[in-house]
């Protein structure tokens, strides 16, 4: 019989969720304002990207089979510590060293290093969720592990602008690992019912190759949200060098980059109020694709505008597409697979999430250089759509054909 979260543990794992997502929203904003001051060039901070995405590429189907396989409390716990130290390490190391080409070559180990741990964190996350909530409250669950995020978002990207500006990139690392080690705290006190199988004698390529063998023959929805996944991410890749872009091309500096990206945070919070009713009244079959549409339109008209009051509605706008299309896909691929593949699904989730930012970014980064940022968001959004309608019409006629 399957065991559910009690509620009060259900809240120490949000409480955990919280310490976790605002250090890295702070750690995210210092490290890449401080970057971009370093260098000045819209493709080295397009290339920490790169970076972040290579240990999540890498680490990510072992770390999906350890999710299936191993305690998903330990691992989260361990995670969290490891980045504790690591941060402290980092804020000596930057302390001591006091050279900006150091500190370049230092702020990319540290993104990378961070995104081996993360690699582990998700997929473990992702499976305690759907291995302690019942599926009809998985929607729920969603909707509340997305509004703490972006609240907590909102709190860390504004505390990262102000540290970074006043207090400088030492001490802002010094609190984000600070509120990984309480994350760690958190997840320990939480009681989590543990589920744990046997992979016996079986070596990870056998293991990816049980995963991909699962989705071929997967539900309809699952293999769509698979799909709408990786497609979104073709619009979402460059949305942060946006971000940095429109700050500096509207005069805003490190604050307003801040204010950018809370606006997005808190049309973020907004999807995950209004998600449940949301679902009521538009087809499960249906919703991602439109939200995908109207999220790659609000790009597009972000960056078409110079006015900084329609821009930071427009980001806010974005927020709540954005967030809306993660809660249900998240909550579609959750509900339609079996707690024995759910940490390697998530894993090949991650790798959706984060295989096309590097190369999108690249390209996004060249197309701004040689057109501009307007003519590089058309061109980036109108394929997001174009692909987005490619597999909405396929899949449908999937769905009349097996009726």
């Amino acid at each position: 019989m399957k065991k559910f979260l009690k509620i009060n543990d259900f809240y120490l794992i949000l409480s955990s969720l919280a310490l976790t997502r605002i250090s890295e929203s702070l750690l995210g904003i210092a490290v890449l304002w401080s970057l971009y001051v370093y260098t000045d060039s819209v493709y080295l901070v397009g290339l920490l990207t790169l970076f972040q995405v290579l240990p999540i590429i890498i680490f990510s189907f072992y770390s999906g089979a350890l999710a299936d396989s191993y305690n998903n409390k330990s691992i989260l716990i361990i995670t969290n510590l490891s980045r504790f130290i690591l941060l402290m390490l980092s804020g000596l190391i930057f302390y001591i060293i006091q050279s900006d080409l150091l500190n370049i070559i230092l702020l990319y180990i540290l993104v990378f290093i961070l995104a081996i741990l993360t690699s582990f964190y998700l997929p473990s996350f992702q499976a305690t969720i759907k291995k302690t909530i019942s599926n009809q409250k998985l929607i729920n669950a969603n909707s509340s592990a997305e509004f703490i995020k972006h609240i907590c978002n909102i709190f860390g990207l504004l505390l990262g602008g102000l540290l970074v500006d006043s207090l400088g990139l030492i001490n802002t690392l010094f609190l984000g690992g600070l509120l990984f080690l309480g994350g760690a705290i958190l997840m320990k006190i939480a009681y989590i019912p543990i589920f744990s199988q046997q992979i016996i004698d079986k070596k990870i390529k056998g293991s990816i190759s049980e995963s991909f063998s699962y989705l071929r023959r997967s539900s309809n929805l699952l293999q769509q949200s698979i799909y709408y996944l990786i497609i979104i991410n073709i619009s979402v890749a460059p949305i942060s060098l946006i971000f940095v872009l429109m700050s500096d091309q509207l005069k805003l500096g490190s604050i307003g980059l801040s204010v950018l990206m809370i606006s997005f945070s808190i049309g973020s919070i907004i999807g995950t109020i209004c998600a449940s009713y949301i679902l009521k009244i538009v087809e499960e079959s249906k919703i991602n694709y439109l939200l995908i549409v109207m999220y790659s339109v609000l790009v597009i008209l972000t960056v078409l505008i110079s006015n900084t009051i329609l821009v930071v509605l427009l980001i806010f706008l974005t927020g709540i597409t954005s967030s809306l299309s993660v809660i249900f896909i998240n909550t579609f691929i959750q509900r339609e697979t079996s707690n024995e593949f759910i940490g390697r699904v998530s894993s090949f989730r991650s790798l959706a999430l984060r295989i096309p930012p590097p190369i999108i970014v690249m390209i996004f980064s060249y197309l701004v250089d040689i057109l501009n940022i307007a003519y590089a968001a058309i061109i980036i959004n109108s394929i997001t759509i174009i692909l987005a309608t490619f597999v909405f019409i396929k899949r449908q006629k999937k769905m009349v054909g097996n009726e």
